[in-house]
């Protein structure tokens, strides 16, 4: 999720996937597999990646590396497939779609450029007594409550001061 708003449809993101599955390397990785190779010859291509990642990601980093999955063997893989598995989980590509869209996502960007507003009581440099806070500003942080923060700090700030504003006509 962090990344959607640096990406667009076309995009390329490649993702090094060897160290969350605990090699420090391509070569850690592809020796790793081999070893499986020859602990686990006899067990369906399937469960090679047990215990790395969940079935679905192993099916995807496979065919990503032209490796057929289905009706094999672990011990039916060669040297030249576990080298391209190993090369696909340090450097897996997707390509970018597109994204949800505005009824699934948990930050959106845009509204006011904070430049036209004080910094010191959120007050529009435009608009004097008008006060704006929280995502009327084109203010965006990461997933984990900033967004929140940010809303509930923007507008308690914005209150406090609008309150201290004469009221005016427009």
């Amino acid at each position: 999720m962090q990344c959607a708003r640096y990406s667009a449809p076309g995009t390329v993101l490649s993702i090094d996937l060897t160290g969350g599955m605990g090699f420090g390397s391509e070569e850690d990785a592809s020796r790793e597999l081999s070893r499986r190779r020859g602990m686990y010859a006899p067990l369906p291509l399937e469960q090679l990646m047990t215990g790395l990642c969940v079935p679905r990601l192993a099916s995807c980093l496979c065919q990503a590396a032209g490796i057929r999955w289905k009706d094999r063997l672990i011990g039916s893989l060669t040297d030249r497939e576990i080298g391209r598995l190993a090369a696909v989980m340090r450097d897996f590509r997707l390509s970018v779609r597109g994204v949800k869209g505005f009824e699934s996502a948990q930050v959106t960007a845009g509204g006011i450029d904070v430049s036209g507003v004080s910094p010191e009581n959120l007050e529009s440099l435009c608009q004097p007594g008008l006060h704006i806070c929280g995502e009327m500003l084109d203010v965006d942080g990461d997933c984990g409550g900033f967004n929140l923060m940010f809303a509930f700090g923007s507008g308690i700030l914005a209150g406090l001061n609008g309150r201290k504003a004469p009221w005016r006509t427009v």
